[in-house]
Formats: C-alpha cells, sequence, structure tokens
C-alpha cells in the first residue's frame, strides 16, 4: 500500500525545538514510518494511533484510510499529557 505523509500543524514546531541530532533521527524514523506504519505500537486508549520510540522521542500518528498524519513528536515525558489535545483538534474528517 502507498500511505500519504501528512501532519497536524504544531508538528513543525515540534521539530524546530529538537536539536540536530534528534532531527536526524526524527527525520529516520518517518521513514521507516512510511514504509509499514502498521508494524509499530498501537496505543490502547485512541482509535487508529500509534506510537514509535526514536530514542527519547516519541513520535505519535494517526492511521486513516492511506494517509499517515503525524499527531505529535516530542519527548517521552510530556508526549502523552499533550496528545489529547492535539487529537482532538484534528477534526472530525480525520479523527472519526
Amino acid at each position: 500500500m502507498k500511505w500519504i505523509l501528512k501532519s497536524h500543524p504544531k508538528v513543525k514546531l515540534d521539530i524546530k525545538a529538537l536539536d540536530k541530532k534528534d532531527k536526524q533521527i526524527v527525520r529516520k524514523s518517518i521513514e521507516r514510518i512510511k514504509l509499514n506504519p502498521l508494524r509499530y505500537k498501537r496505543l490502547t486508549s485512541y482509535k487508529d494511533l500509534y506510537s514509535f520510540r526514536a530514542g527519547k522521542i516519541r513520535i505519535i500518528y494517526l492511521l486513516k484510510d492511506s494517509i499517515i498524519w503525524i499527531i505529535i513528536i516530542e519527548k517521552r515525558s510530556k508526549v502523552y499529557s499533550l496528545l489529547s489535545e492535539r487529537y482532538d483538534t484534528l477534526g472530525p474528517d480525520v479523527s472519526s
């Protein structure tokens, strides 16, 4: 299956806040996710949400049809506390 990659508007800010090394790790990790997004950890508290661990960084993404929606890229200590706010701002066409 050919996956299309899209992201929450705040993901650009997430990436901008990372240091150079973490940015490289995230870039490689997103490429791995695109190859097989169903391979990684599924979150039980949200429908169709997955987590990819990239060192100290977590990439949370949503699978909707053939689209991978990157929701948040953040350190593990913050990612789950910010997740519900990001998820709620996706809109009904994405999160339903």
